[in-house]
């Protein structure tokens, strides 16, 4: 079952894997940031069992270190803009 069935197509599917992967690769007060390698296998699961869009998810599989390396730098400017 998709996270978002029929709301908004392809776009609301993106923005699920971004919201994910995004959640995942960032420190939280309850647990640190996970791996790539986690974070792989966490989508991989969620595409396999339908809860993510399977094609999405494989353009992330085939981009991974680029889409590890922007959410890293988005990460490292939001802290660095912190008054």
């Amino acid at each position: 079952m998709d996270i978002y069935p029929d709301r908004g197509g392809i776009e609301a599917k993106i923005i699920a894997v971004a919201d994910v992967f995004q959640a995942m690769s960032q420190k939280r007060p309850y647990r640190d940031e996970l791996s790539a390698a986690e974070i792989l296998s966490i989508l991989q699961q969620q595409k396999q069992e339908g809860k993510l869009d399977k094609d999405v998810v494989t353009k992330i599989e085939n981009n991974l270190f680029e889409c590890w390396q922007s959410v890293k730098g988005a990460t490292q400017e939001n802290e660095s803009n912190k008054p």
